[in-house]
């Protein structure tokens, strides 16, 4: 991302030092952000009156999301009996969009995992954080060979994107931002194949598809030769 956006000499010093320490604001204002929407959501309801200040609630809570997260994970594969061989949470739009939430219930009639997952983190974790984690998830799905091959198709893919990032074409300049933060959600949970996700994605895609025929067709259009003088030549 840096070399993409690297600043022209024009730019001045404050253009490059602002790329080099975005990543670190960027955590200091993702925290901001949380704390703002938690203040409203959950601090004025439940926690206002206990002893901690709504900042260090704040920290807690956010760091809360993540650790627990990791921790569910591991809990569903000691609970339950892996692996599941359902896509349950490697595909886990398929639970939730219409027409295909009835399809994977007619498929699987016995499967019971989407009623009994918060019954399982009532039992022995804390059921108010109740992200899966995204790390192990595919482990629970497909056990220990399939976790490593998701993860390494999953690596494949997001080399290639990265690439075509790199290059300005077209799948990459659509895809590469949406997969970035995707993986950055991953100790909390597979967002990508959530159901608030596939729409985006889908627009993504179609996106990167018409931008990629723009791209053909403007590469195929030949330039007009530009005529070049030739000197005559005189005898006499």
């Amino acid at each position: 991302v840096t070399q993409i956006l690297r600043p022209r000499a024009s730019g001045g010093r404050w253009l490059k030092r602002a790329i080099t320490w975005a990543p670190i604001a960027g955590i200091g204002g993702v925290f901001l952000l949380f704390a703002a929407f938690e203040y409203g959501r959950s601090w004025t309801t439940y926690y206002s009156g206990g002893p901690e200040s709504f900042w260090t609630f704040a920290m807690y809570r956010l760091t809360g999301y993540y650790v627990t997260a990791l921790n569910n994970s591991s809990f569903l594969i000691s609970r339950l009996p892996t692996p599941q061989g359902i896509p349950f949470f490697t595909l886990n739009f398929l639970w939730h969009f219409p027409v295909l939430d009835k399809m994977m219930h007619a498929l699987f009639p016995t499967f019971d995992l989407l009623d009994t997952y918060f019954y399982t983190l009532d039992t022995g974790a804390n059921a108010e954080f109740n992200n899966g984690g995204g790390l192990l998830a595919p482990a629970i799905d497909f056990g220990s060979y399939g976790v490593v091959t998701f993860w390494l198709l999953a690596g494949l893919i997001s080399g290639w994107v990265y690439r075509q990032f790199k290059r300005g074409a077209a799948w990459g300049l659509c895809l590469y931002p949406m997969l970035f933060l995707g993986t950055l959600e991953v100790p909390r949970g597979l967002y990508l194949s959530g159901g608030r996700a596939v729409p985006p994605i889908c627009f993504l895609l179609l996106s990167a598809s018409l931008l990629e025929i723009r791209q053909n067709r403007s590469a195929g259009v030949a330039e007009p030769a530009t005529p070049q003088f030739v000197p005559s030549v005189t005898t006499s």
